[in-house]
């Protein structure tokens, strides 16, 4: 019977209460029962024949001419075990008398309830599936159950914020928000915006940590001149030195004048014809290389021999944090 929609035929008695109840009567539904008496003929039976088991109705549900309603039972009450062949749903009329509405009986289809003295208890959920027509008046008197959740409450539990109220605390988790020692990460990498080196090589180390800066590791790069004055050449960071010199390790020629040079803090290079005593002073004509916020600048002004950014011409820098 478990876990399957149960179908018993309509009683005399059933037929009697139902036309009734179309007629402006009422039906309430009050209990299920089984059994393990021999089958009976529905057009004329009243009760079970041996009635073994009466179980409250624990939630009903109203379809389109019928009424599905569901019973929990166990056997830890039972005298004497029996298979159940026999199951009757009962109801009174309005003046309150009951009747034997409907009836089922199989002996193939019947689930076995031991004793009390068994050492086993067996429970079961089932549904039985009632005619009642186009009856309006239809009810049913509930149960509550301690042991089962209907289907209403089922969902109503499934559909809830956190219905069993878990917290980190009770499962031993750690809180949503909550920090780790270096020693608590055992695997992984671990970025560098967290203080890791975001790498599993040694390539891929120096690589972050030229960029993030953490070992002041040099960068090494190359630009081809534009011909424009004033061109700033960005590294992404502000860099505390810079060497700068021509794809052939350059820095000054007597044809050129000045290729490149080093610039320190705010202290660049500039032409001969200029002045280096603040990063004020040589921002103008003569400034080969100055360091500037996030990257350094170059210039091309051949009229004062300062050539660090000449058109078509390879340079290469490196560049310190």
């Amino acid at each position: 019977m478990a876990d399957s929609y149960l179908l018993p035929s309509l009683t005399k008695d059933g037929i009697n209460l139902l036309v009734k109840a179309m007629d402006g009567g009422s039906i309430t539904f009050t209990k299920i029962a089984l059994g393990d008496g021999t089958q009976s003929d529905k057009n004329t039976i009243h009760d079970l024949a041996n009635k073994k088991l009466e179980i409250g109705i624990s939630e009903a549900e109203t379809r389109e001419g019928y009424l599905v309603l569901t019973g929990y039972c166990n056997s830890s009450e039972l005298n004497e075990a029996f298979y159940g062949k026999e199951l009757g749903v009962y109801a009174q009329d309005a003046d309150g008398n009951e009747y034997l509405y409907a009836y089922r009986y199989s002996e193939s289809e019947v689930d076995f309830f031991p004793s009390k003295n068994s050492g086993r208890v067996i429970e079961i959920v089932f549904s039985v599936v009632v005619q009642v027509g186009a009856a309006e008046n239809v009810s049913a008197i509930l149960i509550d159950s301690d042991a089962f959740a209907s289907k209403s409450e089922f969902k109503s539990h499934c559909n809830a914020d956190n219905p069993h109220k878990i917290t980190c605390t009770t499962i031993g988790a750690s809180p949503q928000a909550h920090t780790h020692s270096a020693n608590d990460v055992k695997s992984g990498i671990l970025p560098v915006a967290r203080g890791g080196t975001g790498a599993d090589t040694y390539e891929k180390f120096i690589e972050n940590m030229s960029k993030s800066g953490a070992l002041g590791i040099p960068v090494f790069g190359t630009y081809t001149g534009d011909g424009t004055q004033g061109r700033t050449i960005s590294l992404g960071f502000t860099p505390c030195a810079v060497i700068l010199c021509d794809n052939y390790g350059n820095m000054h020629d007597d044809i050129n004048g000045y290729i490149g040079g080093i610039a320190i803090g705010n202290h660049g290079c500039c032409s001969q014809r200029g002045s280096t005593s603040s990063a004020e002073s040589y921002d103008n004509y003569y400034t080969t290389l100055m360091i500037v916020n996030n990257g350094f600048k170059v210039n091309y002004y051949s009229e004062n021999k300062v050539y660090s950014n000449a058109s078509g011409r390879t340079y290469r820098y490196i560049a310190f944090r």
